[in-house]
């Protein structure tokens, strides 16, 4: 008697996403994986042909492509929540609409799980640049020590939900908050704890298309206040026994992340000053954290100037980071 396949979903917000929302579901078609595959694809108002497009390829696709529409535009966040409510599937994928899937994605992942006894996978992946310039492999997993705790995976894994392949049981009580900014960097921490252990594919299976137009790339001042909610969550949820992770993840989303995004887009300097005084009311050694070394030493140096209230500095390392970006 043959085995039978666990079944997996793969989720989708998608957006005005027409020029690459078909690239996105013709990699889940080209899957080696051969049981069952949904695909969950969430409209979030789109007003483009993005939902003609996925009718389409629905009409022709050999896995089950499920059409959600949302009457208003809700976030990425929301959209996922809603698409994790409506899979069936035993497995959950994430995907973005303009990324793709390698062939193997599925595949690999869940004979990871398998191997490992695991409950979450996490692979590296690829950035793909809009301008068709060197495709670079992101082996963020390389600092990964051998036989790593929960907690060390927590400390070194990437900010991404669609690195991850999660069994559902894992999901249930679980929301991703409603932020337009860092919402995978506040429920990412919040899932891996759930899990007693944590398989890694080392080789990368996704492809991050890396767009200038994209609300990851945008400099905004909302980005630092959804930066700082999205550390307010991780505070509330993430349990006691991760303070290490706690503390190094304020250190990455609050000191770094967030008033780096502050001084790029011209926040006001005492909402910054705040956001680090209440952090340090918390984590007053914050300096002294067993991860800090970990960052490279561009970050450490703006990170020592966050320390020493070198705000001008700060500033100055903060518009040669945008410069350097684009």
């Amino acid at each position: 008697m043959n085995k039978r396949l666990p079944s997996v979903s793969v989720i989708i917000p998608c957006f005005n996403c027409e020029q690459w929302i078909n690239n996105c579901l013709y990699a889940i078609e080209r899957q080696t994986y051969c049981g069952p595959i949904e695909i969950v694809c969430v409209d979030d108002a789109s007003s483009d042909n993005t939902v003609r497009l996925i009718e389409e390829a629905s009409s022709i696709a050999r896995h089950n492509i499920k059409l959600l529409r949302n009457v208003g535009n809700l976030g990425p966040a929301m959209s996922r929540n809603i698409g994790i409510e409506a899979a069936v599937g035993e497995w959950i994928a994430f995907c973005d609409s303009d990324d793709w899937f390698d062939d193997t994605f599925i595949e690999e992942m869940l004979d990871a799980a398998f191997t490992h006894n695991s409950e979450l996978v996490m692979c590296n992946y690829k950035k793909i640049p809009e301008s068709n310039s060197r495709v670079l492999e992101v082996d963020y997993l390389a600092t990964v020590p051998r036989n790593p705790s929960v907690e060390q995976m927590v400390i070194h894994s990437k900010a991404s939900l669609c690195l991850l392949f999660v069994n559902r049981t894992v999901l249930r009580g679980i929301e991703i908050p409603n932020l337009r900014n860092g919402e995978d960097i506040a429920i990412v921490p919040i899932i891996e704890s759930k899990v007693h252990n944590i398989a890694i594919v080392r080789r990368p299976l996704y492809n991050y298309y890396v767009r200038r137009s994209s609300a990851s790339n945008r400099v905004s001042k909302t980005v630092f206040h959804s930066l700082c909610l999205a550390y307010d969550y991780i505070l509330e949820n993430l349990d006691s026994s991760f303070a290490v992770a706690k503390e190094y993840l304020g250190i990455r989303t609050v000191l770094y992340g967030a008033t780096l995004a502050a001084f790029k887009a011209g926040n006001d300097l005492q909402q910054v000053r705040a956001e680090i005084e209440k952090f340090e009311k918390v984590f007053p050694k914050w300096y002294k954290n067993d991860y800090v070394g970990a960052f490279s030493t561009a970050k450490r140096v703006y990170l020592l100037m966050i320390r020493f209230r070198c705000y001008r500095i700060c500033k100055l390392l903060a518009t040669l980071h945008g410069r350097l970006s684009v």
